[in-house]
């Protein structure tokens, strides 16, 4: 967990970085930058407030939540019934919003250029440091975001996997733990 916490708490660093400078450079003209541009912003508003609410809506504007949520389960989500998967995605999505709106009042006044896409991968730089970061973007939804190279979307597998191993591999008692 403190593993995962520390990630989301550099994504919502990143975010909030991202939002406050805006597309820049040459990478600026492609759908996908104005798609990290868009996401950012709302999630800084979100994150503002601090209000896990406020960032799950965000997050379901913004970010491909179904398809994060079930590349996390893996293997596990055959496990569970169709209705099962549906409350999932739910509850993955308000999990995220949580923890980020934990780690979102540690971050200000970094500022993030967007140096250029390549198809659907948007890479920025974080500064001052340099922190390069690529935005993965489909449909201009986000879909995956890679800090330091590790991408989120691994790091959700494997902490989810250890909730799940926590649980005995009950789904019913994991999916209560995203509470």
């Amino acid at each position: 967990m403190r593993l995962f916490g520390v990630f989301l708490g550099l994504l919502t660093a990143v975010v909030m970085a991202t939002a406050s400078s805006g597309p820049a450079g040459a990478g600026s003209s492609c759908a996908a930058a104005a798609a990290v541009d868009s996401a950012s912003h709302s999630l800084l508003a979100a994150a503002r407030r601090g209000s896990p609410a406020a960032l799950s809506r965000a997050l379901s504007r913004h970010v491909n939540m179904r398809r994060v949520a079930m590349f996390a389960i893996g293997r596990h989500g055959r496990k569970m019934t169709p209705a099962m998967r549906r409350r999932y995605v739910s509850l993955a999505r308000a999990y995220i919003a949580r923890q980020l709106a934990r780690h979102s009042g540690r971050f200000r006044g970094s500022s993030v250029d967007i140096v250029r896409c390549r198809g659907r991968v948007v890479e920025t730089r974080v500064r001052p440091g340099g922190q390069k970061v690529l935005w993965r973007v489909s449909r201009r939804r986000i879909r995956d975001v890679s800090l330091g190279g590790v991408w989120l979307s691994i790091m959700l597998r494997d902490h989810f996997a250890d909730m799940i191993r926590r649980s005995g591999g009950d789904m019913r008692l994991f999916l209560a733990s995203l509470r």
